[in-house]
């Protein structure tokens, strides 16, 4: 099989608008679109809103290289794995070493951790509807609804492909949604006080450049 086949007799399982659901999944929920911890640290909003711009356009930009790559990879194979392959060297397989540890830190640790960060903060959310408030330290109860909200999960992802891809496209649209109507009371409330809203909006209440900085990582992260 020569590589023109190796792709056009595959078998299209998710297509295009799957796949965008995916990444809207993997992206609406990670803290990018609730910026309260830049918010605290640089006590500004022009200044968290500045941020929230450069740190956008860094993040597009990196998506720009995913594309590059991948675009690259083809019709050999796409994946992070193959990605950093070609982007490092081939000297002394370097490039395909370094994929591999990559790929291992990333099933064996990345990954797990954040579905378990994920998937504990769901259970805080959900105990925060009958508890009226959120407990930061030691939480037996929220482990446990954590450890069903992934069982849950697990079961109908092994169960059936269409029920998850139905779950998932679902909880994609509801994101959009929700995010649009925010948007919209937003500016809806911004418009009614004219430019009342941008007056010292800029100030900051704190002297020192450090809480800046903190806040110019922690969106790079977010």
């Amino acid at each position: 099989m020569n590589n023109e086949n190796k792709i056009t007799d595959w078998k299209i399982i998710s297509g295009i608008l799957y796949g965008v659901g995916y990444n809207i999944n993997k992206i609406i929920g990670a803290g990018i679109f609730n910026p309260d911890v830049i918010l605290k640290l640089v006590q500004s909003p022009g200044i968290a809103l500045l941020l929230f711009i450069v740190c956008g356009f860094i993040s597009i930009l990196g998506s720009l290289i995913y594309i590059e790559l991948g675009i690259r990879s083809l019709p050999s194979g796409i994946g992070e794995q193959k990605y950093i392959s070609d982007a490092f060297p081939s000297k002394k397989n370097f490039g395909n070493n370094f994929g591999h540890v990559f790929s291992y830190v990333a099933i064996f640790i990345i990954l797990p951790g954040e579905i378990v960060a994920v998937s504990y903060s769901c259970a805080q959310y959900l105990l925060y509807i009958p508890r009226g408030n959120f407990i930061n330290d030691y939480d037996p109860t929220a482990m446990i609804v954590s450890v069903l909200i992934l069982l849950v999960i697990t079961l109908y992802h092994a169960s059936s492909k269409k029920i998850s891809d139905y779950i998932n496209q679902s909880l994609a649209l509801i994101k959009v949604i929700s995010l649009l109507i925010i948007s919209i009371v937003g500016l809806v409330k911004l418009a009614a006080n004219g430019f009342a809203n941008w007056i010292n909006v800029f100030n900051v209440s704190s002297n020192s450049g450090v809480y800046e900085f903190g806040a110019y990582g922690n969106g790079l992260i977010q």
